[in-house]
Formats: C-alpha cells, structure tokens, sequence
C-alpha cells in the first residue's frame, strides 16, 4: 500500500458494504496496517457492513479464527480507543455498546480493556439488555474454545466492575433466567454462586425451568436450603467416614513451610464457595481424601450422574494425590517452575482420565472437580491457577 499510495491509491473507496481500506484493517485486526492508515488521514468513524456497525464493533466481533488471538484483537481495539472510536457508541442495528458487543462475542480480552477504559457495566439498551445478559445470550467465544466457560469468566469481570449481575430486561429476565432457558448449566451453576439471590428471586427462576429438569431441582435445593454453604473444619481421621458436604476454597497459612500439609483457611472469591477452619492441626492425607470425596456428596444422588463416574473420577483423584505425595519429596531438588511444571503434567493426566469417564455437559461434577483439585493443590503449597490447573478441563 506504500508503493501504491503514491501512484493515486484511493483511501476512501469502499465495496458494496461501505467497507473501506480502515475498515477492512480494523476488522482483520491488522493493527499495524490500521495504524498506518490512520495517520494517512484514514477515517475510523465510519459504519459498514451488512449491519451498518461502527468499526469498533467489527473488530470486536468478526472473524473468530484462530490467527486472531485475544491479545491481537485487543491490541486493534485499544489502537482505536486511542485515535478517538467511541467508547459508549450503539452500534445501530443491534442497539450494543462496544462492551455489550464483546460480552455477547466472548472476546474476554476486549472487555477486560473496556472496563479498564472506563465502559460502563451498567449500560441497557432499548430491550433492557445489559452486558451480562449479553454475555449469556451470545452463544460465542472469540478466543477459547468452551463458550460457558468464556461467558463465566466475563461474568466475573463485570461483577468486579460492579455490575449487577441480577438485572432484568423489559421481558423479565435476567442472566440465570436466560442460563435456564438455553440451558447453560455451568453459567447457571456459577451465577448461583456468584450472586446472593433473594427468595423471590429464586422462585422467579423456578417459573421458567421445566419440572423435573435439573435447574428445577438444583433451585428447588436452593429454595428449601438444601444446598451445603460452608464447613466448619477438616474431619479427623476418627469422622473421616461420615463427612458433611461442602464445596471449599483455601489459602496458604501463614508460617507453614513450603511442602509441608497446612490448616485450610477461608478463602473468599466470586469463582467458588467459601470454607472455615477454626482448628490449626495439620491435615493428613486421609483427612484430605475425605475432604476431596466429600466435594461429591451433594451430587450423588444426581439423576444424570451414575455411581460409577463418580467412583472414576474419585479414584482418579486419590491417584493424584498419592502421585503428588511422592512427588513432594523432591520439591527441594527442583527449581518452582520445574517443580509446578511436573505437577502440571500430573494434573493434566488426571484430567484427560476424567475427560474420558465424563464429557462437557456436566456443570455440577466441574464445579466439585475445581474445588477438590482446589484443596488438594493448597494441601502441597502448588501456586497454580486453578483454570490454568484444568486446562483440559476448561479448554
């Protein structure tokens, strides 16, 4: 384009969507293109495509193909925030704001760089969509494979933006109602987590699941308080064969050596539920077990979950774990990154065993999967994210 600038290259033509030169670099997400057209005099306040978008927007959502990764679609949508784009603008067909947009495509990365510019989270539009209920509704993930997954993670950013993520549009629903009539499960199972629905609220959602189904009956634990919230400790080896059910997180305490077991410690955060211990023993290895099969208690009476997944999956986790024991030995003869890597690949062949006992479509055996791996993680000290812990899991 340099060698034909000179020679009567024509910036501003456009095809039979209005897409010109910037456009088409914007939409490709060509940042290094786009900028050099820009500082030819390139407009990026222009609408094009079959619905009439702002450029913003396109680069936001077209083209989910892998060449195009989170960080190169960001890049092009931060180089037009800089330049000017709009950061509030409705696109004119659709009615949504940029953020609205990626919410609805699942491009996690552009709405992180949303947020961070000032977008604002409690945006509606003319149908009362905001952006979470866009994020549930959307059906699409620009940047990683599992659209649920995407969808929850973009419902925490916008949560830790202050969004509420219980807002209703003009019809009456709202992020769980939609989650429940497109069955999502994972982002209904998360949301139930997330958000402090009242009773009413609850009840407003049991009107729109199907009797019997199993939103009916995971709400229907929720609205007679069936649900285990919290625990109040580790059992000891002497009540490790009757365990209440729970679904923990935990910290590192401090003063405990690095391998060694530690006391579990509430943890709070929006991707899982809370756990207390006011005992400071140290856990063993069967009070570790018990807590990890305790994390399925609550589902196994599951209809859609049989005896014998659960037995897999148990069996695949005591594995892990007395594969992580022997390993712990070691930890001082290997670098942290050579030590995390190993446990890595341990966790890795764990999952891909679970994969093969159980598929995608089963939300509430994920969300106890994260938080026995969760616990097991903390009881070794291992500084792993837990997404990135199970990343065959999630991706």
């Amino acid at each position: 384009m340099e060698y034909l600038l000179p020679k009567g290259l024509d910036l501003n033509l456009t095809n039979i969507y209005d897409t010109n030169f910037v456009s088409a670099a914007a939409i490709s997400c060509r940042s290094q293109l786009l900028e050099w057209l820009i500082n030819q005099g390139g407009d990026i306040h222009t609408h094009c495509g079959f619905d009439n978008s702002p450029i913003l927007h396109k680069a936001i959502s077209t083209y989910s193909i892998d060449a195009i990764t989170g960080p190169i679609r960001r890049q092009t949508v931060q180089l037009l925030l800089q330049h000017g784009a709009k950061l509030e603008e409705f696109s004119v067909d659709e009615r949504c704001t940029p953020l609205m947009c990626a919410c609805y495509y699942g491009a996690q990365s552009c709405v992180e760089l949303l947020l961070e510019q000032g977008a604002n989270p409690h945006v509606k539009n003319g149908e009362g969509f905001t952006p979470a209920l866009c994020a549930v509704t959307g059906g699409v993930s620009n940047e990683f494979p599992r659209f649920e997954s995407t969808a929850v993670r973009i419902l925490k950013l916008l949560q830790q933006y202050g969004a509420d993520l219980a807002v209703e549009n003009c019809r009456g629903n709202s992020p769980l109602v939609a989650a429940i009539e497109l069955d999502h499960k994972e982002i209904f199972e998360a949301l139930l987590q997330m958000v402090p629905y009242s009773q009413a609220q609850r009840e407003h959602a049991l009107v729109f699941a199907e009797p019997e189904s199993y939103f009916h009956r995971r709400l229907r634990q929720y609205i007679n308080g069936e649900t285990a919230q919290e625990v109040t400790s580790l059992p000891t080896e002497e009540e490790s064969e009757v365990v209440e059910p729970a679904l923990p997180h935990t910290e590192v305490k401090a003063g405990v050596g690095a391998g060694e077991p530690q006391p579990f410690v509430t943890k709070t955060g929006p991707e899982a539920s809370s756990a207390a211990s006011d005992k400071l023993h140290l856990p063993t290895i069967i009070e570790l077990k018990a807590k990890v099969q305790s994390f399925f208690t609550l589902i196994a009476h599951d209809p859609d979950v049989t005896p014998a997944q659960l037995n897999g999956i148990e069996e695949q986790l005591d594995l892990l774990i007395e594969k992580l024991d022997t390993f712990s030995f070691f930890r001082n003869q290997a670098t942290k990154e050579e030590f995390e890597e190993s446990i890595q690949e341990y966790l890795d062949e764990s999952v891909e065993q679970i994969n093969t006992i159980i598929n995608d479509d089963y939300p509430a055996l994920t969300e106890a999967l994260v938080d026995a791996v969760w616990v097991i993680l903390q009881f070794y000290c291992v500084d792993i994210e837990i997404e990135t812990a199970l990343r065959k899991r999630f991706w």
